[in-house]
């Protein structure tokens, strides 16, 4: 059986299609639009399309995402326009830097925790906590 392409051009395709095509499931694409991130529009019979305007936005928000900024953030940077690739990238850093902050502090207890051990002491779950 032979399906029907639609026009690639435009990419009037189903949460199915887009959601396969960028990786990601179903649940995430209704999460975004739930977050006022996306806006498909729904065809004469109630079923979710996306165009090329949807779909290049999704990639925007998939792109930061994946910089680690959250729903809430890329609204805000989306409400006011095409994100500032900059400080997308300022925000980014923080976010790692912040990130690598935490890490390096959750090592420095775990060493601890080693030496205290290795010295013939006990580490209760308080201490670990």
């Amino acid at each position: 059986m032979t399906r029907l392409k639609r026009p690639s051009a435009q990419f009037p395709d189903g949460a199915a299609d887009v959601a396969r095509r960028f990786g990601i499931t179903i649940k995430t694409l209704r999460l975004y639009e739930s977050a006022g991130l996306l806006a498909p529009v729904r065809d004469a019979h109630g079923w979710r399309t996306y165009g090329q305007a949807e779909c290049e936005r999704l990639h925007v928000i998939l792109l930061l995402r994946r910089f680690g900024l959250t729903i809430a953030r890329i609204g805000a940077l989306l409400d006011e326009g095409a994100p500032d690739v900059a400080a997308v990238l300022d925000l980014q850093e923080q976010a790692l830097i912040d990130q690598r902050n935490r890490v390096e502090d959750s090592l420095i207890l775990i060493a601890h925790a080693r030496r205290k051990l290795c010295a013939g002491g006990t580490i209760d779950a308080t201490a670990l906590a």
